[in-house]
């Protein structure tokens, strides 16, 4: 059975695939857009931040180094997304030998956000 946010939000509850019931409190979940207004609002962008491909790929190792997904390697993991990120959307980069690692030390350390990140990803595009 799916979560609740990802039924349809027409299903009456207790139907198969229906919400939960209203006794649990969760009836605004199947209002439309509902759900939407029960999650606050994170992680947007700074005001006058450039969003390009550079933040998106320092979003995404940012995410995986704070988040440890795996039990070791996250730091290399990171890394290779990065590149393959850049890659795969026509920006290429060349990082300077052991940068990519001092850069996931500083995020890992919390000494590195994603701004600072996003920037030093751009200065190495070609």
């Amino acid at each position: 059975m799916l979560p609740s946010v990802f039924r349809e939000p027409g299903l009456a509850p207790g139907a198969p695939g229906g919400g939960p019931s209203q006794a649990h409190g969760h009836s605004r979940l199947h209002q439309p857009g509902g759900w939407r207004r029960t999650l606050p609002r994170r992680h947007t962008s700074r005001v006058g931040a450039t969003v390009d491909n550079s933040w998106r790929a320092a979003v995404l190792r940012h995410t995986v180094i704070r988040l440890h997904p795996l039990s070791v390697r996250n730091a290399l993991f990171g890394a290779g997304l990065v590149v393959a990120y850049m890659d795969a959307v026509g920006d290429g980069s060349d990082a300077p030998y052991g940068m990519l690692i001092d850069l996931a030390r500083g995020i890992d350390a919390g000494r590195c956000g994603t701004y600072d990140a996003a920037d030093r990803i751009r200065s190495w595009r070609i």
